[in-house]
């Protein structure tokens, strides 16, 4: 029981503790995907020429779309890293696999003892722990899904089935497409052969692939969360957060009209630049 709460304690800081915790990327994650999403419902809005085209620059927002589909594709895949040897990162795909290499130790006995509730929430009911009391009939119910079994058949060294980590595992594995993309494209400059050992449709990326990523992270982040750490992890964990004003500024342009000949200049200067750097000496 020791080592599990010793267990607990670790897979709680990669889950939602630590600085780089899953949640904690997670909602990085999503708060540049909300930024996005209003830039791009605010494009809708703009100011049209004569020939109703969009009065915004695209040297700006190409930009804004390429950075945004690079770093949410870097996103995903750090959340699905699934280098076996790798110690050093905080991954969806380590936890998963670390809580299944630990089965043995998260048995029904084991894991109400390590978040520190009664077995038998009957009893606990009688001796006025009613809070804890519901608490325990919750994980028991938990653990009845995860095991398979009955709640007449409860023992207490029901496990959670390997079946369950596989499933965890495969819907994570649908992130791979995107993977592909960052390992191919964005992480590397991949020869044109190495590009051919994946299907050529994972060289590209678009919001619907991205946002499918999410959708499944998320799922499998508040699963995990709720089943098997006993979390109070919700849909509200992941919601973007900001407390200033969100729109501040954000009808304004970002210079007056007198002032596109300094930004000319600023290119220019740019440009020579970059062809001193191009010199051998």
């Amino acid at each position: 029981m020791c080592k599990l709460n010793e267990k607990f304690k670790e897979w709680e800081k990669w889950y939602s503790e630590d600085d780089n915790s899953v949640c904690a990327q997670i909602r990085d994650m999503l708060f540049d995907d909300a930024i996005f999403y209003v830039i791009y419902e605010a494009r809708k809005y703009t100011k049209t020429d004569n020939q109703e085209k969009p009065e915004l620059n695209k040297l700006v927002h190409d930009l804004i779309n390429r950075s945004f589909l690079k770093t949410q594709s870097l996103s995903i895949r750090r959340l699905y890293e699934e280098r076996k040897k790798q110690k050093d990162v905080i991954s969806l795909r380590r936890l998963i696999n670390d809580l299944k290499e630990n089965n043995a130790l998260i048995t029904r006995e084991n894991i109400l003892f390590a978040i520190g509730l009664p077995y038998d929430y009957g009893k606990a009911i009688k001796s006025n722990l009613i809070v804890k009391s519901a608490r325990s009939e919750y994980v028991h119910k938990n653990i009845d899904l995860l095991a398979g079994v009955e709640p007449a058949q409860r023992q207490p060294n029901d496990t959670v089935r390997n079946s369950m980590f596989d499933r965890l595992n495969k819907w994570l594995d649908k992130c791979k497409p995107i993977v592909n993309f960052v390992n191919k494209i964005v992480a590397h400059s991949a020869t044109e052969e190495s590009r051919g050992k994946v299907p050529e449709k994972d060289l590209r990326i678009s919001r619907a692939k991205i946002h499918k990523g999410h959708g499944r992270i998320v799922k499998i982040a508040v699963y995990i969360g709720r089943y098997l750490l006993d979390e109070p992890t919700g849909w509200t964990n992941f919601l973007p957060s900001y407390g200033g004003n969100k729109f501040e500024h954000f009808e304004k342009p970002w210079v007056r009209k007198g002032n596109i000949t300094k930004l000319e200049n600023c290119w220019s200067q740019y440009e020579r630049h970059i062809k001193q750097l191009c010199k051998w000496k």
